[in-house]
């Protein structure tokens, strides 16, 4: 009996493999060509119902698919009250991780987490109300904070607090 299958050869090997990894890296950089700024009210709206923050002035939206898919906002300003004059932080280099199956497909963004790097979280009386009343509603994606300071203003404007955050991790299982 003849054995009709033939042992690959190496060569069929690597261009397989080749043709595999090619394909992956052209479907994770596809959403590098879209058009951001259609994106930005679209990408506030859903930030403030997922996870009950107000950033908005977003600026510059740029993709990044390593170590996961992502939209980086090089400028945004944060808000925890909608009607809050006064902005808690100016945001640089906000990570938004994404879901990138419904991203391509542009039905929805489905953001699983936010990330947030060297911020200065500057606090009145009434913003730091807002923000432990977002601590406590029900946020079940999680926001990172690293490497960022807190800064509680009393009345007469004055530092009364100073704080230094490392890494927090907040979300509410």
């Amino acid at each position: 009996m003849i054995n009709k299958l033939k042992k690959p050869r190496p060569f069929h090997l690597v261009i397989i493999v080749f043709s595999i990894i090619f394909s992956l890296v052209l479907l994770l950089s596809l959403p590098s060509l879209f058009n951001y700024k259609t994106l930005n009210k679209k990408l506030e709206d859903k930030i403030k119902s997922e996870f009950k923050m107000n950033i908005t002035n977003i600026s510059n939206i740029k993709y990044g698919f390593l170590p996961s898919p992502h939209l980086q906002i090089e400028e945004a300003d944060l808000k925890f009250l909608s009607d809050e004059k006064n902005v808690v932080g100016k945001l640089n280099k906000i990570k938004v991780f994404i879901s990138l199956f419904k991203f391509v497909n542009r039905k929805d963004i489905s953001i699983r987490k936010i990330t947030i790097e060297n911020i200065n979280l500057n606090f009145k009386n009434s913003s730091f109300k807002a923000f432990l009343k977002h601590f406590n509603n029900n946020i079940n994606k999680p926001i990172h904070i690293r490497n960022s300071k807190f800064f509680y203003f009393n009345r007469k404007n004055e530092a009364a607090t100073i704080s230094t955050i490392k890494k927090l991790d907040y979300y509410i299982d």
